[in-house]
C-alpha cells in the first residue's frame, strides 16, 4: 500500500479487491449535488472500481527501460494519461529524435528512479 485508504480525491491506493469506498462515493455524490441540486433526488443504482496505473511516487515512467535496450516506457499516468498524452508525445519525440528530453528535466520520470539511492 503506497498511501492511505483514500488520498482525499476518492482514489484508494492499496489492494485490488474491487470494493467501492462508501466514503469516497458519498463525497463524490455531495460534490455532484452541490453543482446540480436536482441530483439530491437521485439514488445510486450501482458502483464499480477500476485499477489506475500509478507508481509509488505518483509520477509516470517516461523514457528508456534501464535494462532492456530499445524498450521505452510511457505508463503510470494514473487518471491523467489522456490529458497528458500531448506532453508525453512531445517528450518521447524529443527522446527518440534528439536523444534526450529537452522541454523538461526527464530525470524525475526515469524508470530506474527507485533503484537509485
Amino acid at each position: 500500500m503506497y498511501g492511505g485508504a483514500d488520498g482525499g480525491d476518492g482514489i484508494a491506493v492499496g489492494d485490488l479487491d474491487g470494493s467501492v469506498l462508501v466514503s469516497a462515493a458519498a463525497g463524490h455524490s455531495s460534490a455532484a449535488v452541490h453543482r446540480v441540486p436536482a441530483l439530491a433526488q437521485a439514488s445510486l443504482l450501482s458502483a464499480w472500481t477500476g485499477v489506475r496505473p500509478l507508481t509509488p511516487d505518483g509520477r509516470p515512467f517516461l523514457g528508456p527501460h534501464p535494462r532492456v535496450d530499445g524498450y521505452i516506457f510511457s505508463c503510470g499516468w494514473g487518471g491523467v494519461g489522456f490529458i497528458m498524452a500531448p506532453l508525453a508525445g512531445q517528450l518521447l519525440a524529443e527522446l527518440l529524435t534528439r536523444g534526450a528530453m529537452h522541454s523538461i528535466d526527464g530525470n524525475p520520470l526515469r524508470a530506474d528512479r527507485f533503484d537509485r539511492p
